[in-house]
């Protein structure tokens, strides 16, 4: 099925990028992930599959930098539990946004969305925050809203403090049996 999904994506997150192609020659299962691609450290980056700049009056220069065919590595833990069979190699598309400013005194920090199946993020080879943003909230009004706002618990009052326990603990015979 054709699915796009759009979301924002913690700095501390590891893709994978795409398995090499193999030699014919080689025996064995073929590789399902290439090498990693962590957030977090430049050093593991490839070179970009798209990059474009903009001047903003707001934003000073905006750069947006997109790699295609990235995935996450999945376990069976959470939402793939039950999941039957090998595990699905689910490639999307990266774009990292990262501005000069933000108004005010913000200090800004790379905003990365993640979309599956997006191929090259824009047509005429320019892709900008404000498409980004456009995009996103086209996105947003198609899809499904899973989980609501969490529900703030606390603990609840427990035996005031320097109160005593005035329930005895359960006593049980000790015999034997036969």
């Amino acid at each position: 099925m054709p699915v796009e999904v759009l979301g924002r994506l913690r700095s501390d997150r590891v893709f994978r990028l795409p398995a090499r192609p193999r030699a014919a020659e080689t025996i064995g299962r073929p590789a399902k992930h290439g090498g990693e691609f962590g957030f977090a450290d430049p050093g593991t980056w490839p070179d970009p599959d798209v990059v474009t700049f903009t001047g903003t009056s707001r934003y000073g220069t905006a750069s947006a930098t997109a790699w295609d065919r990235l995935h996450p590595r999945l376990t069976r833990r959470a939402a793939w539990l039950d999941y039957d069979g090998d595990l699905p190699v689910l490639e999307g598309t990266l774009i990292r946004l990262v501005v000069d400013h933000l108004p005010g005194d913000g200090d800004p920090k790379p905003y990365r969305r993640s979309s599956p199946d997006v191929g090259t993020p824009c047509t005429p080879g320019r892709l900008t925050p404000a498409r980004v943003r456009r995009g996103f909230r086209n996105l947003r009004a198609k899809t499904t809203r899973p989980a609501g706002a969490p529900k703030p618990t606390t603990a609840g009052p427990g035996r005031p403090a320097g109160s005593k326990n005035r329930q005895r603990a359960a006593r049980h015979d000790v015999g034997k049996t036969n």
